[in-house]
């Protein structure tokens, strides 16, 4: 992906940004975006512009899918369609919205599953967004997050991570905007991070985590819309998919 840097969340002007999405891992080493940006610079740049190689913004989606079929119109068994239906489910992704620029069109992954066998009644499948970081233990930290698509007010949500007290803590949207510190869904701390619904940023400012070190902390978040977009950098990428399958 490349955009300009009057395009660049915030505006750098006299920058051209890249965005590469290496065919194996997630990221680029600093060497090799180091020899990219010194080859298009020495090569190809006119003056006053700098290239700038930046990581990809990945959204992760955690995906559920409720399939409902007809074991008695097929041969397959409940763990056959389960296997199928994640298989079909990557690969959608793979080919279709784990791209730069790409719009997801839920109707069509829906449409997608039911078509892979007869048997299949219908499904209700859900996504949930997600970033992923790993905070520095007790350090001041600020973090700003861009799910780059409205949020449903009230769905912001950590994982629960345990803290150096020893008890278990979450953050959560209060729906009004405040994403709150509770331990043991015990509310004990109010503005640990704000959100953005309209526009799909959550912010954290100044905000410590006292985790053991080398925790991840996952910020979930549900969208408005069915349909997702992306700009810039961002990808959308399947993390984890959860598959019940019933007979109907």
């Amino acid at each position: 992906a490349v955009w300009g840097g009057q395009d660049n969340d915030p505006p750098y002007y006299g920058r051209i940004y890249i965005s590469i999405k290496p065919k194996y891992g997630n990221y680029l080493s600093p060497l090799t975006k180091q020899a990219i940006e010194d080859n298009l610079t020495n090569n190809y740049c006119v003056t006053g512009l700098t290239p700038v190689v930046v990581d990809p913004d990945y959204t992760f989606a955690y995906i559920t899918s409720n399939v409902t079929y007809n074991s008695n119109s097929t041969s397959l068994t409940a763990g056959d369609i389960s296997n199928l239906v994640e298989a079909t489910i990557n690969n959608f992704f793979s080919s279709n919205v784990s791209f730069f620029n790409r719009t997801f069109r839920k109707s069509k992954l829906l449409s997608v599953i039911d078509s892979i066998d007869t048997s299949i009644l219908g499904n209700d499948t859900k996504i949930k967004l997600a970033k992923q970081f790993t905070p520095t233990s007790g350090i001041v930290q600020s973090w700003k997050f861009n799910i780059y698509n409205a949020i449903q007010p009230g769905t912001v949500t950590t994982n629960t991570f345990l803290a150096s007290s020893g008890q278990y803590t979450t953050l959560k949207d209060d729906g009004a905007g405040s994403l709150d510190q509770y331990i043991y869904n015990t509310l004990i701390s109010t503005g640990a991070g704000t959100i953005d619904y309209n526009n799909g940023i959550i912010t954290m400012n100044s905000f410590t985590f006292n985790v053991p070190a080398n925790t991840q902390i996952i910020l979930y978040a549900n969208s408005l819309n069915s349909d997702l977009v992306t700009a810039r950098n961002n990808l959308i990428v399947v993390e984890n998919i959860i598959i019940s399958v019933s007979n109907g």
